[in-house]
């Protein structure tokens, strides 16, 4: 491959094409697929693409209205939840053998960016225009706290001892810790 500079790369690993602008990917539980969204610029570039990682193979892949960076996949490896961006919502999915099945979706307001999934089986989603961590409830299908963050939370991450959370403040250049007990910022 030869870069815009004319220096020549060759790429580490097997290459897999997806879609337009991956942002971000989860592998399941059992280390066999790689779920990716791919946040291009226009209505039909928002999708999700699965690579079968044994086969090193794009295998399916599912349209979205509007997506954005996060994703996460369940505990089980039965389920995919992709943040919606503009449309305000997380989009939820049944996965099985390398195929989704649109499976509703959970109004999250401000811009749904990063996700993680946290011990209890809910969510935890970055708010991005509204400065807030939303905590999701799966199962009622609704968002049960929003926490105050600094700017533009980004992306989040749960503590290896799940008790705390980490998020990304794009707009003030900084990181909130978050105790995930009292549902409030800490540091």
């Amino acid at each position: 491959k030869v870069l815009p500079n004319d220096w020549h790369i060759s790429p580490a690993g097997i290459q897999v094409t997806v879609g337009n602008l991956p942002t971000n990917g989860a592998i399941t539980p059992d280390g066999r697929y790689l779920a990716v969204t791919n946040n291009g610029c226009s209505r039909d570039t928002q999708e999700i693409s699965i690579v079968d990682l044994k086969a090193g193979k794009k295998v399916s892949s599912v349209s979205v209205d509007s997506g954005f960076l996060g994703v996460a996949v369940s505990q089980n490896g039965r389920e995919l939840y992709v943040s919606g961006g503009n449309a305000g919502k997380v989009y939820l999915f049944s996965f099985a053998d390398g195929v989704l099945t649109p499976d509703g979706s959970i109004p999250v307001v401000g811009y749904p960016a990063g996700m993680a999934l946290l011990p209890d089986g809910s969510l935890a989603v970055a708010e991005n225009t509204n400065d807030k961590i939303a905590l999701v409830n799966i199962q009622a299908g609704k968002v049960t706290a929003e926490i105050p963050v600094g700017r533009y939370p980004y992306w989040v991450t749960v503590a290896k001892d799940g008790n705390s959370l980490y998020a990304s403040n794009w707009g003030s250049d900084s990181v909130s810790v978050i105790d995930l007990t009292a549902k409030k910022e800490v540091k």
